[in-house]
């Protein structure tokens, strides 16, 4: 940042996040700021990834620090490019995906020394280049060309709730099509059984599905119970004086129930469809 500039940051106190309450700053904020602060020549929003992330190009991959922000940010942080341009207020209001890289990014991803109108991957959305940032150096020991700067800050909150999401959805899945995939096996006499004495396609494959459901919904079930009646929440609100007691709303338990319902159908698909196509004799015949 340049000498004469200064952040603004959002501050929660400890009882408040204790609660799960989190300060934000949100647009309305910014347009406050800009209307009451006198003398500033230039504002603009900046959102930090938590940790350093994955940028890909092609075959290549790097890390580097995150960041989204909006056209404003050149003239805020004296942030001049040596190739193309920098974001423009265009870019943010069509909501482009386009990005302006660093040095050692463009070094780390063996990018061609003119690298505008390439595209990089960043959480499964691909970014156009569109600039090059100046080189800075190190300043008290940190590069500051190690960097990449997206369009919005809404873009990098949306690519990294969907990567966080995704992850989840897997291990969970992949879970419970182990445990139906295991039951198939252990129950293949009894599948050749039913479909010996009548049992369609159809009844089997309904079978599992139900059973695959069943599972998920009581994992669901278990880790709802553990969240509201053991829940670090709950431990902390019980164990201070007059702090409010943690709640859930009830959408909240009926989307998570449903959802987890879901997981189970989509992932007890194959163990479902493999138990459906055991012929019966060989089933019969399985030891």
């Amino acid at each position: 940042m340049a000498d004469d500039s200064l952040t603004i940051q959002s501050y929660t106190p400890i009882s408040e996040a204790m609660r799960g309450v989190r300060a934000r700053l949100t647009p309305e904020d910014l347009e406050l700021i800009e209307r009451r602060a006198g003398g500033v020549a230039s504002i603009t929003p900046i959102l930090y990834a938590s940790r350093s992330s994955q940028v890909r190009y092609a075959a290549q991959i790097t890390f580097s620090q995150i960041m989204g922000t909006t056209y404003a940010y050149r003239d805020v942080a004296q942030a001049w490019v040596q190739t193309g341009r920098f974001i423009a207020e265009s870019d943010n209001l069509t909501r482009r995906r386009v990005t302006v890289i660093g040095e050692k990014v463009r070094e780390g991803l063996g990018l061609p020394e003119n690298p505008v109108n390439e595209y990089v991957e960043l959480g499964g959305e691909w970014f156009k280049i569109i600039g090059l940032l100046e080189a800075k150096g190190d300043v008290m020991g940190f590069d500051q060309d190690d960097d990449f700067r997206i369009n919005t800050a809404e873009q990098l909150m949306e690519t990294f709730d969907t990567i966080i999401n995704m992850v989840t959805l897997v291990i969970g899945g992949i879970g419970i099509m182990n445990i139906m995939l295991v039951s198939v096996t252990e129950r293949t006499r009894e599948i050749g059984i039913c479909k010996a004495i009548g049992a369609k396609r159809h009844h089997i494959l309904a079978q599992f599905l139900i059973e695959a459901m069943l599972l998920s919904l009581l994992s669901g079930l278990i880790g709802l119970g553990l969240g509201l009646g053991y829940g670090l929440g709950t431990v902390i609100s019980s164990s201070i004086d007059s702090f409010p007691p943690a709640s859930i709303p009830l959408w909240a338990v009926a989307l998570a129930l449903g959802f987890s319902g879901f997981v189970g159908v989509l992932f007890g698909i194959l163990p479902a469809a493999k138990a459906a196509n055991l012929d019966p004799i060989d089933a019969l015949r399985y030891e």
